[in-house]
Formats: C-alpha cells, structure tokens, sequence
C-alpha cells in the first residue's frame, strides 16, 4: 500500500519533469509543426487540435488535466489542475511567468497542499529526469 508521502512524491517526479519537457520543446527556436505533435503524442498529449500555427489540447495525465495551448514560439499556456486526490491543486506556465496553488477547489483536499509544497522544492534547474517519468514515457 502506498502512503500519502509516497503517492505525492511519484507525482512529483512525473510532474517536474513531464512540465519541464513541455517548456521546453515549446520554448524551441526551430520547432516544427510537425515536430511538435510528434513530441506532445510521445508525451501522452492526445485530442490535439490545431488552427493554422496554434495548438491547443486537454489530456487527463495521471491524476491531473493538463490543458495546453501553444501559438507560436515562447507563446504557450500549461495548466496543469490536480483531480480527485489532489483536488485543488493548480499550476500555471507562461511564456510570462509561473503560478502554483494548493486551493483552486471549493474543499481543496488535504494533499494539494503536499503536493505543491514537494512541487514547489522541485521545481528548479537543473530538472532532473526520474525514473517514475521515464516509466511514464515507455507506458508502464
């Protein structure tokens, strides 16, 4: 059984480096379209819709909705809302800047608050790739 330690800790490590890949690639210089779908499918990112160079999806990853909308190079959202468990929590990206909650929920639960506070210590340079976000990648 997993305790409630370990449970924020797994999302934690698939979180920062699942986001951090997102900034990423959505911050390249020489993205191309294409090439962009490619690496959002790789990411789990599906019901990608496109309108001439903006793209925009909402994913259910994990235990979080991750809504995405990219329209040209370093012009991005990443919204990323925690759901059952970690109801309430809420992180937003920009090309602008970052904003992180732990109460974006009428009766936020309990673990939002853990998971933006671990979140929060994790999310710095250098990102590391975990083990848990590799899993993720190969579909374990």
């Amino acid at each position: 059984m997993t305790t409630a330690s370990e449970k924020v800790r797994l999302s934690v490590d698939l979180l920062v480096p699942f986001i951090n890949t997102l900034v990423n690639l959505f911050s390249s210089p020489n993205l191309e379209k294409k090439d962009l779908k490619k690496e959002l499918i790789k990411l789990k990112i599906n019901e990608i819709s496109e309108d001439d160079w903006q793209i925009e999806s909402t994913s259910i990853i994990s235990a979080f909705k991750v809504y995405l909308l990219y329209s040209g190079r370093r012009s991005f959202v990443i919204k990323v809302d925690g759901l059952s468990d970690y109801k309430g929590f809420s992180f937003l990206e920009t090309n602008k800047g970052i904003v992180i909650h732990d109460n974006a929920a009428t009766n936020p639960m309990p673990l939002a608050k853990n998971l933006k506070e671990q979140f929060l210590k994790n999310y710095r340079r250098p990102f590391l790739v975990t083990k848990t976000f590799l899993n993720f990648l190969e579909g374990r």
